[in-house]
Parts: C-alpha cells; sequence; structure tokens
C-alpha cells in the first residue's frame, strides 16, 4: 500500500515572515528582509504552488463541456477550448488509471513536449523560468500543460472519484487512501446511506430475525 503524502503547511516563522514584509515601507527593506529569510518564503512559495496546482488539477477534471469560459477566466492563457478539452479527457484517463502506467507517462511526457512548443520556428519556449532571488527553477504560471505534469506527480496517488454516481464533480484529491467520496453534502448524505444499506443487509437482518426468536422462547417460557 502507498503511503499518502500529506501537504505540509507553512510553519508559523514562514507565516510571520509573510506578514512581516507586508508592513516594510521601502523596497530596499523588503529585498533585505526577503534576503535574510529566504528559506521561510521559499516554504510559502512552494505551498502556494501546491495550492494553486491542486485548484488546477480539480478545475481542469471536473470541466464541463459548458464550462469553458469559466475556466479560461479562472486560468487565462492562449489555449484553445478544443485543446483544453483534450487535456481535460487525457487527465481523466489517468485518474481513473483507465490505462497503463507507460501509457501515463508517455501522455505526461506529450504534454511537456507540447508546453514547449512556439509558433515561431525560431522561438524556444520552457516550461519553467529562473529566480536568482530563490536560487530556483520556478514554473511558468502560464504554462497550463508543464503545471499539469507537475500537478499530476505531486497528487497522483490520492486521485479518486467520486462513488456518488450523481456527483456534480466527481475527480476529487482524498485526504486519506480509504476514501471513496467527496466532500460535497450531497454525496456525504449518499455515503451514510450506503454504509447504513451495507451494515442492515449484513448486520441489521440478522439482529432482528435473532430477536424475534428470543422473544419466542421467552413468550414460549412463561
Amino acid at each position: 500500500m502507498v503511503t499518502q503524502r500529506k501537504a505540509r503547511k507553512p510553519s508559523r516563522r514562514a507565516l510571520q515572515a509573510k506578514e512581516k514584509i507586508r508592513t516594510l515601507q521601502t523596497a530596499s527593506d523588503r529585498l533585505e528582509f526577503y534576503k535574510a529569510n529566504r528559506d521561510a518564503f521559499q516554504e510559502i512559495e512552494a505551498h502556494e504552488i501546491r495550492d494553486y496546482d491542486r485548484k488546477l488539477l480539480l478545475e481542469l477534471a471536473n470541466l464541463r463541456d459548458d464550462g469553458w469560459q469559466r475556466f479560461s477566466k479562472r486560468f487565462p492563457s492562449d489555449f484553445k477550448d478544443r485543446s483544453m478539452f483534450e487535456l481535460r479527457n487525457d487527465l481523466r484517463l489517468i485518474w481513473e488509471r483507465t490505462v497503463s502506467d507507460k501509457r501515463s507517462n508517455s501522455i505526461l511526457d506529450a504534454w511537456l513536449r507540447w508546453s514547449t512548443q512556439a509558433r515561431e520556428p525560431s522561438l524556444v519556449l520552457l516550461p519553467w523560468v529562473p529566480d536568482i532571488r530563490t536560487g530556483r527553477l520556478l514554473p511558468d504560471w502560464q504554462n497550463l500543460p508543464a503545471r499539469v505534469v507537475m500537478a499530476v506527480l505531486e497528487h497522483f496517488q490520492r486521485f479518486r472519484k467520486c462513488g456518488n454516481p450523481e456527483c456534480a464533480a466527481p475527480f476529487f484529491i482524498a485526504k486519506r487512501t480509504s476514501q471513496r467520496f467527496c466532500e460535497l453534502g450531497e454525496c456525504t448524505r449518499y455515503a451514510q446511506n450506503q454504509y447504513a444499506l451495507k451494515w442492515w443487509k449484513e448486520k441489521g437482518k440478522t439482529r432482528i430475525v435473532g430477536t424475534e426468536r428470543s422473544e419466542r422462547v421467552t413468550r414460549k417460557t412463561r
């Protein structure tokens, strides 16, 4: 069984640094404070990237055929709706594990190659941008295929599809390995009903039959 990875929340020190830098008046003061607390800001940045990636995955996997305009406003890019729906369909294949691991890797590789293709032959597009302040390569926020690749690798082990056949957004990221239903209100009620029905089939009838038998025995012995 794969051990589930829990997203780490920013430490108290990192949150305090984030609040402190907002109070500094000059750019030079903010830069000096950033340099002195670089690891704290890297922690905040990593958390924000994970949060963004998680939202992107959920929105894309649950993208409705008539939801293009809403999605494109929330996650702007130069993608056309047809290309985005192709990305969505591939993501769903990976999410539901209807293709092999080898095929999933091929899909991710194709997305990454797709993200580097430029309209002009003389241009070279990269999915990462250098950040000299942190000494890291950061993802390009406008490069949706590359961001989806990163997000899939981060969250794949917790991909689930809600057990409620009427769920409006069935693709979700589980908080625990045994989770079968998302946490929408109607799905929580559906799950409770399913658990109650299962209990009734397995134990409820047996208990009632046993109670009826004991009552008949008691009446005969009176």
